[in-house]
């Protein structure tokens, strides 16, 4: 069964309590089995605290971390391409011929000056014309056809 002075065992390690009670607790400590064990743990405690290495400072560890691992990888712009010599010289092989055979390919299907198109001179907008519907008159034959504008004529008012 714990005893209520355990607490004041502690705050007596700590030496946390006056002269008075520190003597009533020593006391007690040498009656009361359950104090003497909690005064034992906690003196245990306390020197396996004590023999514990702190943590090195954070400068410490930066600097033992910064001589294990050594320098920063530098930025990817900054590294050395290192390719093997056959992967070079078939990428320059390539460049090569691509310089050389891609300008003929296009030059032959290039279109020549006659067959480029010339760019239509605009026209004044002008009234849209009357769709006429000459499927009648397909007959799956080539044909041409010619629309005439019938004009009239200002001075004698006869058309042409």
């Amino acid at each position: 069964m714990p005893c209520e002075w355990t607490e004041k065992v502690s705050l007596y390690l700590d030496d946390e309590l006056s002269s008075e009670e520190a003597t009533a607790v020593r006391v007690h400590v040498g009656t009361c089995l359950p104090c003497r064990t909690a005064y034992n743990d906690f003196v245990r405690l306390r020197a396996e605290l004590k023999s514990t290495p702190a943590p090195p400072a954070p400068m410490v560890q930066y600097a033992a971390l910064h001589a294990i691992l050594g320098e920063p990888a530098p930025p990817w712009w900054r590294r050395r391409l290192t390719i093997p010599a056959p992967v070079f010289a078939l990428t320059v092989l390539l460049a090569l011929v691509g310089g050389y055979v891609l300008p003929r390919i296009t030059n032959r299907t290039a279109p020549t000056t006659s067959q480029t198109r010339q760019p239509a001179m605009p026209q004044a907008p002008s009234k849209p014309e009357p769709v006429i519907d000459f499927s009648r008159y397909d007959h799956g034959g080539r044909a041409t056809l010619v629309v005439v504008k019938k004009t009239v004529l200002p001075a004698t008012g006869a058309r042409s």
